[in-house]
């Protein structure tokens, strides 16, 4: 659901398709139509007006696209308009009925193109609403299952889906939402109220470490970032948590991190690697 893109095509996925599954799944039971209802219902709810001021730059470009296209669209309306009416080189007082009746024609199609267009433009900003509304909804849904399970294993799978609608999604209201699942996660697992693994499961949980690392060096925001950041300290609290002799593996992907990516301006290593030098840092003296 998180992956879903925010768009025509993205709803269409989301719900046309899961649609026509359950109308051909109704003979067998028709539970599952009803479920699709609920679905969009909750669609179309809204959600609490939050904002994400590293997600503005996204944003706002999105929405200066939008407007640079409305304006060219609106431009070469006015023009084909002034086309039509010969601008500029006749007046209405100047036409006499025929010629007036003769760009009724012309000018009705044009504006019944204008009508089109504007609805299509109309379509996919619900489109986009639905998807996002949609979208914060979940996020609210897994915001609780985190304080409720944030030390069961299973909700370390929460990790990469949440960067990669942080990075991926147009939509501030969805970036913040997210990030703070991520932040909430990171704070309720400290200590014994962290997940607990088995010596066994330490491989995987070191493996999705460095899908967090090959997330941070991803063009991105800050809020992208810092939500990665607090991912990656998460893991290896848990990891070095369990068993300290973990922290050498650890550094050697931080290492590996900080030698192989490009940061010119300095972003990544300011919100990425001073946080885990000062941790890595106070473990070393514990142990």
């Amino acid at each position: 659901v998180l992956k879903t893109e925010e768009n025509l095509s993205g709803q269409y996925e989301m719900f046309e398709n899961d649609a026509m599954h359950s109308v051909e799944d109704s003979s067998d039971d028709g539970s599952d139509v009803e479920e699709v209802d609920m679905t969009n219902r909750n669609a179309v709810q809204s959600s609490p007006d939050e904002e994400d001021d590293s997600q503005v730059s996204s944003e706002g470009t999105e929405d200066g696209d939008q407007s640079e296209e409305v304006d060219e669209e609106t431009a070469a309306f006015n023009a084909k308009l002034a086309q039509a009416l010969n601008a500029g080189e006749s007046t209405d007082e100047d036409m006499d009925d025929e010629q007036m009746e003769a760009l009724d024609g012309p000018i009705a199609s044009m504006f019944k193109a204008r009508k089109k267009l504007v609805s299509k433009k109309q379509q996919r900003m619900e489109a986009k609403e639905t998807i996002v509304n949609f979208k914060c909804r979940v996020l609210e849904l897994l915001e609780t299952f985190v304080k409720q399970r944030h030390k069961d294993l299973l909700a370390l799978d929460l990790v990469l889906p949440l960067l990669t609608v942080i990075r991926t999604t147009t939509s501030r209201l969805v970036s913040a939402r997210a990030c703070k699942v991520m932040k909430d996660f990171s704070k309720r697992c400290k200590g014994r109220n962290a997940p607990h693994i088995e010596e066994q499961q330490g491989a995987a949980i070191i493996e999705l470490l460095k899908e967090v690392h090959l997330e941070v060096m991803r063009e991105s925001s800050n809020a992208h970032i810092s939500a990665c950041n607090q991912a990656s300290l998460l893991l290896a609290k848990i990891l070095v948590g369990n068993d300290k002799k973990t922290v050498k593996a650890v550094a050697e992907i931080y290492a590996h991190t900080e030698s192989s990516m490009s940061d010119p301006q300095g972003r990544i290593k300011k919100l990425f690697f001073v946080d885990w030098l000062n941790w890595a840092k106070s473990v070393e003296a514990i142990v």
